[in-house]
């Protein structure tokens, strides 16, 4: 009986005895493997035994550990405080950011929540545009990038825009001590 097993982007035709060695070896570079000896077979049934109590477990979600990366850490952090950074944003302008129009002034408020979200969150692109289509509003990364690069322009035009994110960002600074 061979199975196909992949490692590392490499695909090798492997079979049972194969996995089992590895297996085995893996186990023993740790200090796992069973001290007595006992042959493959028995060492490939404690395996399936073994995948399905974890399987079972994973079903009945009483083991359910979720590991992130650092930008998705950041991301849930900047996406919890995205409504309230929105309202603002929305307080100070007047304007709706979410309404699908291309106004300049509904540009530049858009750029500033994107602004905020992005340097000062330290959120992605992708969960700013996720959060954006989220609430309806037409969207892609590459929408969210352009508008971070054309800040500096538009609050050379609209020199509110850094007096409002200074607001925002005091108020936000404020709520949290």
């Amino acid at each position: 009986m061979s199975i196909v097993y992949k490692v590392h982007y490499k695909t090798k035709i492997m079979t049972k005895k194969d996995i089992m060695n590895h297996i085995w070896h893996k186990l023993s570079a740790i200090g796992q493997a069973p001290t007595s000896f006992y042959n493959y077979e028995d060492f490939y049934k404690d395996m399936l035994e073994l995948q399905k109590r974890l399987r079972k477990e994973l079903e009945t979600e009483t083991v359910l550990k979720r590991i992130m990366t650092e930008s998705q850490v950041k991301n849930e952090i900047a996406l919890r405080d995205a409504d309230y950074v929105s309202d603002l944003v929305k307080s100070v302008t007047g304007l709706n950011i979410f309404k699908n129009t291309r106004k300049i002034d509904y540009v530049e408020a858009r750029s500033l929540f994107y602004i905020i979200m992005k340097h000062d969150y330290q959120a992605t692109y992708v969960a700013i545009r996720d959060y954006m289509k989220s609430k309806g509003k037409s969207c892609d990364h590459s929408t969210v990038l352009h508008s971070v690069r054309e800040y500096d322009i538009y609050k050379h035009y609209t020199p509110q825009l850094e007096e409002w994110r200074e607001m925002i960002l005091n108020k936000i600074v404020k709520e949290r001590l």
